[in-house]
């Protein structure tokens, strides 16, 4: 079960009494501790109470239209519709998108997409998965197909496992020879990535608008699926592509028939967060790339490898062994540090590997903690192993 955390101030939490600073959150730019955003829940409830307490389809409340005319701007796409989650948001998009016809599914597709994928395949699609970022698997996938229609190309933009980034516009090549639409989980890359960087100055893109901005124009069809949690701190998705699609979905996605409408207090939270964004993202991303610089060259200077792409927010720590990871990654808990302990990750040919999530809510202090009590207990660990040996 999780643990009970009992208080938050930054990364710091008071956990059963313990005061740990986590590097296990990927709320990159830490909007959900804003005090302008906590103000605006609190307006927001004022106004309409917890919640609209109508199914979706039958009302909505203008904050949550807001919302979402806000998104599909963001994204640079027609229109988008809240869901509770990703989850959610699959189980009703992919089937609809998929029909009776193919889905390619990238073998490291986040398994939020599988209840979608599951249920497309119940109603009569041909699910196939395709190995991470082998395109040459898709291509196959899609001779094989013959003419059976529709197709979609399922993945994600950045990959939770390291950061890495999607082929994008190869993907989208790809997709648009075999006239497929691509169906793409950027929960990662919005607020965070941006139209791709020139200068320094923007370390992650200007603005943020995710990979799809990163990577610039498609060209072939795509749906957005994007978490709230990454990006803003709050816990929501939406679904955004084509205005006829978008409508579709809002008329028939059992989320608007069966689920309650998202809460006040989370909608006014994501459009204040949007707010800030356009107010002080650059400054924040900026800062954020500062700290991952930072993390790294401490990391280099104790002499400890890691695993990074690029600047994302993402550092990874390898182990030989699953039992040596936990051994390390207890001793950094022990100390005030809680990093993901992760057995054999999909990204590296290591066994373990601790991950840190950095983000902007971190202090240099903290960072510098974190390495120091890693390097130590790195350094216990290599002495029993030699003791016993």
């Amino acid at each position: 079960m999780g643990q009970t955390v009992r208080g938050v101030s930054g990364r710091s939490l008071d956990v059963a009494g313990h005061r740990v600073t986590s590097f296990v959150s990927a709320s990159y730019l830490g909007l959900e501790q804003e005090p302008r955003v906590l103000d605006a829940v609190g307006r927001a409830i004022g106004r309409f109470g917890t919640a609209l307490a109508i199914p979706r389809l039958l009302a909505a409340d203008p904050l949550s239209r807001r919302l979402e005319l806000r998104l599909a701007e963001l994204v640079g796409q027609e229109r988008a519709l809240l869901f509770p989650s990703t989850t959610h948001a699959g189980l009703d998009a992919l089937p609809l998108l998929a029909g009776q016809g193919v889905v390619a599914v990238d073998a490291w597709t986040y398994p939020t997409q599988y209840a979608g994928l599951e249920r497309a395949g119940r109603q009569g699609a041909a699910i196939h998965r395709f190995g991470h970022d082998r395109l040459e698997e898709l291509e196959v996938v899609f001779r094989r197909a013959g003419r059976r229609s529709p197709r979609v190309v399922a993945c994600d933009g950045v990959y939770s496992d390291g950061g890495g980034f999607a082929p994008l516009r190869r993907l989208a090549a790809l997709a648009r020879r075999h006239g497929a639409v691509l169906y793409l989980d950027d929960s990662h890359g919005l607020a965070l990535l941006g139209r791709r960087p020139r200068s320094t100055e923007h370390p992650y893109g200007r603005g943020a608008g995710g990979l799809i901005r990163y990577a610039g124009p498609l060209p072939a069809a795509a749906v957005l699926v994007c978490s709230l949690q990454k990006a803003l701190g709050v816990p929501l998705a939406f679904v955004a592509g084509p205005g006829p699609m978008i409508r579709h979905l809002a008329a028939s996605a059992e989320a608007m028939i069966h689920s309650s409408p998202a809460s006040v207090a989370d909608v006014a939270a994501a459009l204040a967060a949007l707010d800030t964004l356009s107010r002080e993202g650059e400054r924040r991303r900026r800062h954020l790339a500062c700290l991952v610089r930072h993390f790294r060259a401490h990391l280099a200077d104790s002499a400890i490898a890691a695993r990074s792409n690029g600047l994302f927010p993402i550092v990874t720590v390898e182990f030989d062994s699953f039992a040596e990871a936990v051994r390390v990654g207890t001793s950094l808990r022990r100390g005030g540090v809680w990093p993901l302990v992760q057995r054999s990750p999909r990204d590296l040919p290591a066994s373990a590997a601790l991950r840190f999530f950095v983000t902007a809510l971190h202090r240099s202090a903290e960072i510098e903690r974190a390495v120091a009590l890693l390097e130590a207990s790195r350094a216990r660990a290599v002495s029993t192993a030699r003791a016993r040996s």
